[in-house]
């Protein structure tokens, strides 16, 4: 009983992950690894990202602080590092799952 419900558990993760993926995949992300990607991702992506199923409430806030940067009449020409660091590891994911 129990290996049945870890098989299912298994399942469902790998099912999360996969939409996870293919969510992300649609969004024009750069496929390069870059220092800031400030320059790479538009403000639309970063809306985009913040509507994916899956994506970390912590990410979610570093977002609208991005956008809120973006809006301000001075904005701040770079992303903060944490932001950087997500991004890097969501193409990082794409990559590894050939997409």
């Amino acid at each position: 009983r129990s290996d049945r419900f870890r098989e299912k558990l298994t399942e469902i993760q790998e099912e999360r992950h996969s939409n996870f993926l293919g969510q992300l995949s649609y969004i024009d992300l750069p496929r390069v690894i870059v220092e800031d990607y400030s320059n790479y991702v538009s403000r639309e992506v970063l809306e985009e990202l913040y509507e994916v199923e899956g994506i970390s409430k912590s990410f979610r806030n570093l977002i609208e602080d991005e956008i809120g940067n973006l809006e301000c009449n001075y904005p701040v020409p770079f992303f903060q590092d944490e932001t950087n660091e997500y991004i890097r590891h969501l193409i990082g994911l794409l990559k590894d799952a050939g997409l």
